[in-house]
């Protein structure tokens, strides 16, 4: 795989991983408005889980890839 394929396959998962968040969020916040706070009873697990899920794409891409591509990963900013 050659580095524009890299980079193709990179904005690729950007963007289905944008389209899984807002999935969540949506999710997220129907069952928020059906249960309240009070109610929810969440394990350490799951906290863990829904706290990663608020960071940045190229944050968890940088998760995901091997350091030796991280040069190929944009914060959204025009940064890498």
């Amino acid at each position: 795989m050659n580095e524009q394929e890299m980079r193709e396959e990179i904005e690729r998962l950007r963007r289905e991983l944008a389209e899984v968040r807002a999935d969540r969020n949506s999710l997220h916040k129907i069952v928020c408005s059906m249960i309240p706070v009070e109610e929810m009873d969440m394990t350490p697990e799951q906290f863990e889980t829904i706290k990663n899920a608020a960071r940045p794409v190229s944050e968890v891409l940088r998760d995901l890839l091997p350091p030796t591509l991280h040069h190929l990963i944009s914060d959204g900013n025009g940064r890498t």
